[in-house]
């Protein structure tokens, strides 16, 4: 049985976020993965809902997206901010 511990009551939005917020900011699965020390896959499969991240790779996802990790956690989709 796969523990979902990011999952609220509008179901896992978790999934999508992580791709929709990579996406946004332009990056690929392969750029993040590396970003964050992880494979492509492993990123694959979180966005896919395969398995779920630890709060450590959450933390880690979010600094490399620059996106405030309670953003992430949202299941509200907000704009990613851009770096100057």
């Amino acid at each position: 049985m796969s523990c979902k511990p990011f999952a609220n009551s509008e179901g896992d939005h978790m999934d999508h976020r992580i791709r929709e917020i990579r996406k946004g900011v332009g990056v690929s699965q392969e750029q993040l993965a590396h970003m964050v020390n992880l494979t492509r896959q492993t990123i694959s499969n979180f966005e896919r809902g395969v398995s779920s991240p630890s709060l450590l790779d959450m933390k880690r996802i979010s600094q490399a997206l620059r996106v405030p990790l309670p953003d992430l956690l949202s299941p509200e989709l907000i704009k990613p901010s851009v770096a100057a």
